[in-house]
């Protein structure tokens, strides 16, 4: 690959009205060898693309400019008729290979470039989201010093539609239970090594909304994973963007239908899979209904609990923080929602679900939720009442009361106590 001093010269110039990364802004070109002595290893970046020609040149400068000296650049257009290829066009010296062709969607884009890749590290970025500075430099540093990992992951900022950070996503080390249980990972923030991929084979091309989700959980069930505490990618929150397009049901149901299938293919062989599998498809059933209600779509909140009282597990078993998940994710817990109506959802989805321990659990659940609202509302007229419920959550509740951003809050809530005097 060219030096990327040179390469920054030579690529087209930004539009007038683009500055900083990734315009006019390059990262310095890395040295001939890491600081081990050994070659940079050869990473493969994807990018699928369709109709986005207002995003797709950010994404291949962020690319093209990380100034790492081994790199293999593809993309796979779906045929665009947006002015998408006349930009690709523009860059065709500095990529590997592009082609521009109807494709059977964006899974089956993806696995198209990886069969024409020959990286050691492989990664895809849609073309709506860009990498940081660096970000190819630390994925080739983060699997040096864990050659053992199948993937590596971190951090990733969100921009708006005009490429503005605007949030950010801080991830943590996890392994294949914790996938399990909870939620992807921030996707253009992973890197793949190729036995890995080799191993557990292409993204399943039936999925439309999760396949990082499903490729991440069969790459633990053979592999380490490791988390490098940098952020490598902004991803990009706009209206077209497939994962904000509201449904929320066919979203769950493709995370629920990964949970299946990976414990129907890997409990026999995998020990974890088959000791939480069951466990954790209940669970996200119960953050579905949650978030179905939440939004006002009761068919398909009734859906969810409806196969998860068909399913052969009782719901008895599923832990609080399953269900205070589902509340975070619902986007009950925001400013708009009452105490009532998380309450009357929460309630709702319990009796549905014939929990046993049906009263204690809505009872710590709504302690919780006074706590969480209290602060983000300065509610001076719950402190008293979240000052009587602390023992009692300190006693009954002990591992959330002494969470960092539990005991954040609460410091919040007695200064807001002490500030009004207690009233």
């Amino acid at each position: 690959m060219e030096s990327n001093s040179k390469m920054s010269l030579e690529l087209p110039p930004a539009p007038q009205d683009r500055t900083g990364w990734p315009w006019t802004e390059a990262t310095p070109p890395l040295p001939p060898t890491m600081p081990n002595g050994s070659p940079w290893p050869k990473i493969s970046i994807v990018t699928p693309s369709y109709n986005q020609a207002q995003f797709i040149e950010e994404t291949i400068r962020s690319v093209l400019l990380q100034g790492y000296p081994n790199l293999e650049y593809i993309i796979i257009d779906g045929g665009s008729t947006d002015g998408s290829v006349e930009i690709i066009k523009k860059y065709e010296p500095w990529l590997t290979c592009w082609v521009s062709e109807p494709d059977r969607g964006q899974s089956h884009a993806i696995n198209k470039g990886f069969k024409r890749s020959t990286g050691d590290i492989i990664a895809w970025i849609n073309s709506d989201d860009y990498y940081t500075k660096e970000a190819l430099k630390q994925a080739a540093l983060g699997m040096d010093n864990y050659p053992k990992a199948g993937l590596i992951h971190g951090d990733g900022f969100y921009c708006s539609e005009d490429g503005k950070i605007i949030g950010r996503q801080v991830e943590k080390q996890v392994d294949l239970a914790r996938l399990l249980w909870y939620r992807p990972l921030v996707q253009p923030s992973i890197f793949f090594k190729r036995k890995s991929l080799e191993a557990v084979g292409e993204l399943r091309e039936d999925l439309y909304y999760r396949m990082d989700f499903d490729i991440s959980i069969r790459t633990a069930v053979f592999f380490p994973i490791q988390y490098i505490n940098f952020s490598f990618s902004c991803l990009r929150i706009w209206p077209g963007q497939k994962t904000h397009d509201n449904n929320i049901s066919a979203q769950f149901d493709e995370e629920i239908n990964v949970r299946e299938t990976i414990y129907k293919v890997y409990s026999a062989k995998n020990l974890t899979v088959r000791k939480i599998g069951l466990d954790a498809l209940s669970s996200n059933l119960i953050r579905a209904s949650i978030c179905c209600y939440a939004n006002f779509d009761c068919n398909n909140g009734y859906r969810f609990i409806d196969k998860l009282a068909l399913s052969q597990r009782r719901a008895n078993k599923i832990p609080i923080d399953s269900i205070w998940l589902g509340l975070v994710y619902s986007g009950l817990l925001d400013r708009t929602h009452s105490y009532q109506d998380v309450n009357d959802v929460i309630e709702n989805v319990m009796r549905a679900v014939n929990i046993a321990s049906f009263n204690t659990l809505l009872k710590k659940i709504m302690m919780r939720v006074r706590v969480y609202k209290a602060i983000q509302l300065n509610l001076r007229s719950d402190v008293d009442k979240v000052k009587v419920i602390v023992p009692t959550l300190l006693l009954y509740d002990t591992k959330w009361m002494l969470r960092i951003s539990t005991l954040k809050y609460l410091a919040r809530i007695f200064l807001l106590g002490f500030q009004t005097g207690g009233k």
